[in-house]
């Protein structure tokens, strides 16, 4: 991971290149573990937090958004349908659907609502 020092300019651009490496790394047979990715990433993420104020202060928010963005794709995939199939049901495009999960920001709660809706599911939300 030490070559991508400085080549990151948000913590969501990170973690969307993070959740994209994680994905190939699970759908190949490389023998990387789960744990050693995740540990390098977490060292990572602590020392770009220490070298970056403006990383560190943004970090949370970003890593929020990108947690939206997988929890939607996580569960249509479970549910086994596309992007496409999803777009179908919002009367939307699969490239709206593709930003949705991948560039979460600023998503409405009434879009996440339809999305589950889609999925015959539901959203639940709470406050800690």
């Amino acid at each position: 991971m030490s070559l991508l020092y400085g080549f990151f300019q948000s913590a969501s651009e990170m973690m969307f290149c993070a959740n994209n490496l994680f994905s190939l790394v699970h759908k190949s047979d490389l023998l990387y573990s789960d744990k050693t990715m995740h540990d390098d990433l977490e060292r990572f993420i602590e020392k770009k937090k220490a070298e970056s104020p403006d990383f560190a202060r943004n970090f949370e928010e970003d890593y929020l958004n990108f947690k939206i963005g997988v929890i939607l794709r996580q569960a249509r995939e479970e549910m086994g349908i596309t992007q496409q199939e999803v777009a179908e049901k919002l009367n939307t495009s699969k490239s709206v659907i593709s930003r949705m999960e991948n560039h979460a920001d600023d998503i409405r709660l009434s879009t996440l609502r339809k999305y589950a809706k889609a999925l015959g599911r539901k959203v639940k939300l709470e406050i800690q």
